[in-house]
């Protein structure tokens, strides 16, 4: 089955911020899966809540930056279906910009407010990484990792 992160950005206020303060391209990272039972490719991201949408309609709305093919099996996908219906993050995004300054001043700083009960698209994405034992994502912080500092992970891995 193929299975693939992907990262992408649009012009919304959040999405300018998120790249501003991360100095990036990106804003955003999902996952993606060829569904068989549904004759589609499906994407499971953080949005107002965790939820699953054609790829194709996903596609339409925003603009990929980049996309990776990952070995990972049904462990992610079942982490990310997990997640579905939760709400998202939105005290860890803010504290995910404190991460953020912290790496201008070449400080590691770790997110004071991440929710586990709720999922950044980053955080949800590394938890789903690590589910399938992905090599490398045992050290990756869930709530400190940025859709940025995950893409260059991949990227360099992939």
């Amino acid at each position: 089955m193929k299975i693939w992160i992907g990262f992408s950005t649009t012009n919304n206020l959040i999405s300018r911020v998120i790249r501003w303060f991360t100095r990036s391209k990106t804003s955003h990272t999902w996952l993606a899966f060829a569904s068989q039972e549904m004759g589609m490719d499906i994407v499971l991201e953080a949005h107002f809540t965790f939820r699953a949408v054609p790829y194709l309609w996903f596609k339409k709305r925003n603009r990929i930056v980049a996309e990776y093919e990952i070995p990972v099996g049904q462990a992610a996908i079942a982490k990310c279906a997990s997640f579905l219906g939760e709400n998202y993050d939105y005290t860890g995004l803010v504290g995910g910009i404190i991460v953020s300054v912290g790496r201008w001043f070449k400080m590691k700083w770790h997110n004071p407010w991440g929710n586990p009960k709720a999922q950044t698209c980053s955080e949800a994405i590394v938890r789903a990484l690590q589910a399938a034992a992905y090599p490398g994502a045992e050290k990756l912080n869930a709530e400190d990792t940025s859709p940025e500092t995950l893409m260059e992970f991949l990227g360099g891995n992939g």
